[in-house]
């Protein structure tokens, strides 16, 4: 008798048995997938080990073979358990992620060196040199890019493209490259935002003790994480910068009383007027959409919320609509107040919109365009562009004289322990598109903004760690994030708070807890959504504890949970 044990893409736990038929024991190996039938449905699985002995008395036997030969080897089943340890997901889920964006079968293992890893902190964004100092002569590299905008801004020859990749990507690269290469490992683009919610360059230090390749970090503002490692010697760390770089210039707003009725302070006024004149461009970067981000009705002061999401929509006085940053809801300018009757509507808040209006009034004669997350190809002929913060797309082929920063604060103060550091690697990228960058602040004691003033890089990391360790934060302390959702509020908020109970009373030592509360948003795509916050200082260690308790848990029909580790 010849029985496989077969994981599926499903969080489950442990394996299933198969027999495997006559005809097929030569084809059917540890590595290859199979097509077998699992409760009513015939399912795809992945083949992990192959035994003489079933574990139950009858057994379904394998149908057929998905592939020729196998598609993941023994180094891969090793980081799959790994990979499922550290994010939560079940050894099947974990191939799958693998497996899925494979083109070839895995290389054999190449003999394991010492691991070497580097991070190359380039301020000026010129990365092309490093890439070619680092590659050389080598033809077994792969080059991780957060996205096609990235890679086209590297100019790199024919002979590199065929060696870029996206996030994805890089599981087939393990096996098949010496050397990998991470750009921009801060970019928010290389966290995965679906179950396993898997972060890049975590992944990649991971698989680099399992398949012995070399990593190299290269970024303009390297994450918090990555200099801590670099601070502790666990990798390289060498400071790479070719060219001056543009000075970040503090505006204290405080400084100016009667901006509660506009957007721009005069120093940032003045500079957009001197380019105006001397026919250079303006850039200003404002992360909000649309042109006010808060609606309220003045007859009875409901606040227009999308039905679909717990979250206030956005006017665009452009298409005369309200939209929700979550779904695909909209709703017309004159639309009725659902809750009194009356289309009476005052907007309040500040969004890309609102500023062109401004810029409009202040210099009628200058060309103004906008660039947003939606936005496709290059911007119109300008003289003033407002843009969010995907402008950063548009490096090496976007060089304006001046870059104005408005509302950094927002920024610095969102509810995310990353906040300091996505304000300060705005800045620091902010200044490969501009000669000059200001930044408008109502707290220039800020740690970040005292670090851009000064142009110190040293100062904003250390004071960014201390913060963190005296906040419980990454990277001495990790969270998961376990959320709960359902289109039946009370179900998803029974079961989450049946899992704070749990983990509460089978809590280990050194592990917190936070009580079941609200996500945010707490609805979205009329999915209610409750989350419990869990914390230590071992991924694995919270991870499984979790799923211990998620283990011993039922719950309703339709209620849905995922864990996020360091979201």
């Amino acid at each position: 008798m010849s029985v496989a044990h077969v994981v599926f893409d499903l969080p489950l736990e442990g394996h299933f048995d198969y027999l495997v038929p006559e005809e097929l024991r030569p084809q059917v190996v540890p590595g290859v997938r199979v097509k077998v039938s699992f409760g009513k449905k015939s399912m795809t699985g992945f083949v992990i080990a192959l035994a003489k002995k079933a574990s139950v008395p009858r057994l379904k036997p394998v149908k057929a073979l998905r592939d020729e030969g196998p598609v993941f080897d023994e180094r891969d089943l090793a980081f799959a358990r790994r990979f499922g340890a550290y994010y939560g997901c079940s050894l099947g889920e974990a191939l799958a992620v693998m497996v899925r964006h494979r083109q070839h079968p895995p290389l054999p293992a190449r003999a394991i060196s010492k691991l070497h890893t580097v991070l190359y902190h380039c301020p000026d964004g010129q990365y092309l040199p490093v890439i070619d100092r680092i590659a050389r002569d080598r033809e077994d590299y792969f080059i991780i890019v957060p996205d096609a905008f990235v890679a086209e801004a590297l100019s790199l020859s024919p002979s590199q493209r065929s060696r870029v990749g996206l996030r994805s990507s890089m599981f087939e690269a393990f096996t098949r490259s010496g050397l990998i290469i991470v750009i921009d490992e801060d970019n928010i683009s290389y966290k995965q935002e679906q179950s396993p919610m898997y972060e890049t360059r975590q992944v990649v230090l991971m698989a680099q003790e399992v398949y012995g390749f070399e990593a190299a970090f290269i970024g303009t503002s390297p994450s918090v994480e990555l200099m801590h490692l670099a601070q502790t010697k666990a990798v390289e760390y060498q400071l790479c910068s070719g060219r001056p770089l543009s000075k970040a210039v503090v505006i204290d707003l405080a400084t100016y009383k009667f901006l509660d009725k506009g957007i721009l302070s005069p120093p940032a006024r003045n500079a957009i007027q001197d380019n105006i004149n001397a026919k250079r461009q303006t850039l200003v970067i404002l992360n909000r959409r649309g042109s006010y981000s808060v609606t309220r009705c003045t007859g009875c002061g409901h606040i227009l919320k999308c039905p679909h999401c717990d979250s206030a929509i956005v006017y665009v006085r452009a298409k005369k609509r309200f939209t929700c940053r979550h779904c695909a809801f909209q709703a017309q300018s004159g639309m009725d107040c659902p809750q009194c009757g009356k289309p009476s509507w005052k907007s309040f808040g500040m969004g890309v919109e609102q500023l062109q209006k401004e810029l409009s009034t202040l210099f009628p004669t200058a060309r103004i365009s906008s660039f947003e997350k939606d936005s496709k190809g290059f911007p119109a002929p300008f003289d003033v562009l407002i843009a969010t913060q995907a402008v950063l797309r548009l490096r090496g082929r976007l060089n304006v004289q001046t870059v104005v920063c408005v509302d950094i604060d927002s920024e610095l103060t969102r509810l995310d322990m990353r906040s300091s550091f996505k304000g300060w690697s705005l800045v620091m990228h902010a200044r490969l598109l501009g000669q000059q960058v200001l930044v408008q602040t109502r707290n220039p004691g800020h740690h970040v903004l005292k670090a851009l003033a000064g142009d110190d890089a040293n100062a904003f990391y250390a004071e960014e760690l201390r913060l963190r360790r005296e906040l419980d934060f990454l990277p001495f302390f990790h969270w998961v994030a376990v959320v709960a959702r359902s289109r039946k509020e009370k179900f998803a908020q029974t079961f989450i708070t049946h899992v704070y109970n749990k983990l509460l009373k089978d809590k280990p030592g050194h592990m917190v807890i936070t009580p079941a509360a609200p996500d945010a948003p707490a609805k979205v795509r009329d999915q209610y959504r409750f989350r419990v916050m869990v914390g230590g200082k071992l991924v694995e260690g919270v991870v499984r504890s979790v799923k211990d308790a998620l283990a011993k848990l039922k719950r309703s029909s339709g209620v849905i949970v995922t864990l996020n580790v360091d979201p």
